[in-house]
């Protein structure tokens, strides 16, 4: 699952998804990304039947929208409504507006990219669902696949969130202590009593920090994605069998677990913060603002768009966000997004 970053971060508090309508964000903090530990480029192929609906904490699922709202391209929503915030999932994204509605595309087989008419605050796409915390209450809603539960929130009061592989969890605003709902086959839905200042959802597994900068994990520990290192981490963004964050001591960036494809080998530089894909990782530079992106190439998922790379001829950026196999930033300049990597649903589409 990946971490994002966002501008209005710059205070310290970074939490997944988050978005700061008023001063704070994910808040844009993470929106991670999750993958499920699936080898195939495809659905998993559990026989149960995903209904496609949404649902608040506590109550029945309601009817799901009909047809999702598609990208403003070209229009003039960028300007009177612009993008604040992204979170890029398994095979979809979704964009939060400034007014709190969400616009999401890519892949809709599990009604993931179809969101309530509702204002949020807080948005995290997982593989095939999508979480987020209302702006007028502190309590979660969901959309999408709802195989294992991961849809189903509980009727408690959060001030994260974060929606992983097939389960999702959040930080409660009383006490700040995790909870986590849906899949629990490897222990990523049991957390420690233990209170979180952030915390990223991974496909199988989860990391957050304490108020004392100690990162606790849990969950699947087969790559040891789970065995953080002995030293202050945040930014955390846990990926699919692996977890990276900002050393707090240099701010240059730190992984564990599966090192495959490279990325495991982050460049030997300053960060603001860093997101998590499946097999590729992203940050951005403090300098300008710029993304670099390091791992697999499969899907061309670390060739950044020439404009927001070290040495592009535009601004920064001031959110990103990395999915299983794409990424999508907000342009700093423009407020619009950008995606690259694997577009075999459309996710990777630019959205005004």
């Amino acid at each position: 699952m990946a971490v994002c970053y966002s501008e209005s971060m710059k205070t310290g508090l970074r939490v997944l998804g988050i978005v700061v309508l008023i001063g704070l964000a994910v808040g844009s903090l993470h929106v991670v990304l999750l993958q499920v530990g699936i080898s195939t480029h495809e659905d998993s192929g559990a026989s149960a039947p995903s209904t496609g609906a949404w649902s608040l904490a506590g109550e029945i699922p309601l009817t799901p929208v009909v047809s999702p709202p598609t990208p403003r391209l070209g229009s003039s929503e960028a300007n009177t409504n612009p993008l604040v915030n992204v979170s890029a999932g398994g095979f979809h994204t979704c964009g939060l507006r400034a007014d709190g509605s969400v616009d999401c595309w890519g892949d809709n087989r599990h009604g993931q990219s179809n969101p309530p008419d509702l204002a949020f605050r807080i948005i995290s796409s997982g593989r095939f669902h999508t979480c987020g915390l209302l702006d007028a209450a502190p309590v979660a809603i969901c959309w999408g696949d709802n195989r294992f539960g991961q849809s189903s929130p509980p009727a408690q009061d959060m001030f994260h969130i974060s929606a992983g592989g097939f389960h999702t969890c959040g930080l409660l605003r009383q006490g700040g202590g995790p909870v986590c709902w849906g899949d629990d086959e490897r222990g990523q839905s049991r957390p420690p009593e233990q209170s979180f200042q952030e915390m990223s959802a991974g496909a199988f597994h989860n990391c957050g920090r304490t108020p004392g900068d100690r990162v606790i994990c849990w969950g699947d520990n087969s790559h040891r994605q789970s065995s953080p290192p002995d030293e202050a981490v945040s930014r955390l963004s846990a990926g699919d069998q692996h977890t990276c964050g900002l050393r707090i001591l240099d701010d240059k960036v730190v992984c564990w677990g599966d090192g495959n494809h490279g990325k495991g080998n982050p460049p030997d530089l300053v960060f603001m913060s860093v997101t998590a894909g499946n097999n590729h990782n992203c940050g951005v530079l403090p300098t300008d603002k710029k993304v670099m992106c390091w791992g697999d190439v499969t899907y061309d998922q670390v060739e950044v768009p020439v404009e927001i790379r070290p040495g592009g001829y535009e601004g920064g950026v001031t959110v990103l966000d990395a999915g299983d196999w794409h990424s999508c930033a907000i342009r700093l300049l423009w407020s619009d997004m950008v995606c690259w990597g694997d577009n075999s649903y459309g996710q990777s589409a630019s959205a005004e």
